[in-house]
């Protein structure tokens, strides 16, 4: 069978068969609903949402793509460690948070970042209970549950602040006005 030929997965097939037919209309009035506005915005804004933002960040981290994980913050983002950490720091700019980022892969075999639940957004903060689960160089595994404040300044993360104590990272975005 040639790769043309093949079926595209069943989770593609429907978005892709007018183009596959080569009903170039039907392609067209598919792109066109996926432009539909929802609650007034459209989904290129929608998918700007700082959550959104935060979901594609924990993404490319656990992918080990640091690129596109930095890549999607500000130039001059702060990452601040856990308080409660021995010798926390506070890494800003790009430059430092790759650093961060390197030492945290050259201490393990495997990790997974993992957004669970979205516990506030409030304007372009975000409180994000996560999950970090994998492995160690020395074989340990790797299962903690993090709380991170999270701002975004347009469609970039500005900020990380890690916490292990879910009321005092809420607390951390002070407020709402």
């Amino acid at each position: 069978m040639e790769e043309r030929d093949r079926e595209p997965p069943a989770g593609l097939r429907r978005a892709y068969d007018p183009i596959s037919r080569g009903d170039f209309d039907a392609a067209v009035e598919k792109a066109e609903e996926n432009v539909e506005i929802v609650g007034g915005r459209s989904r290129q804004e929608m998918a700007n949402r700082p959550a959104d933002i935060i979901v594609n960040a924990y993404e490319a981290l656990s992918r080990g793509d640091l690129d596109a994980w930095l890549d999607g913050t500000t130039a001059d983002v702060e990452l601040h460690e856990v308080a409660e950490v021995p010798d926390a720091r506070v890494y800003k700019g790009r430059h430092q948070a790759r650093e961060w980022a390197e030492e945290m892969l050259r201490l393990v075999d495997e990790w997974r970042w993992a957004p669970d639940e979205i516990l506030l957004e409030e304007g372009d903060t975000v409180v994000v209970r996560a999950s970090i689960t994998g492995r160690s160089r020395a074989g340990v595994p790797i299962d903690l549950t993090v709380f991170h404040v999270i701002r975004t300044e347009g469609d970039k993360v500005a900020s990380f602040r890690g916490f292990f104590d879910r009321a005092a990272a809420v607390e951390a975005v002070g407020p709402s006005e």
